[in-house]
């Protein structure tokens, strides 16, 4: 039971990361437009790392 429970939240997790990273290039491609989200994708990748321990992305490619 504890396994399930287990692998279903690495599931859910691995399914938010993905979103995540859709949402990031989206901001990121939104950047070419003019509108600017350094501080929101700088957010997404400090959230990201926090839940995987590992650096997620780099802001630099929007500054």
């Amino acid at each position: 039971m504890r396994q399930r429970a287990e692998e279903a939240r690495a599931g859910a997790v691995k399914a938010h990361l993905a979103e995540l990273d859709r949402l990031r290039k989206y901001l990121i491609s939104r950047k070419k437009t003019g509108e600017p989200a350094c501080e929101l994708v700088s957010a997404i990748d400090g959230y990201v790392e926090k839940l995987t321990g590992k650096p997620f992305g780099t802001t630099r490619t929007i500054s």
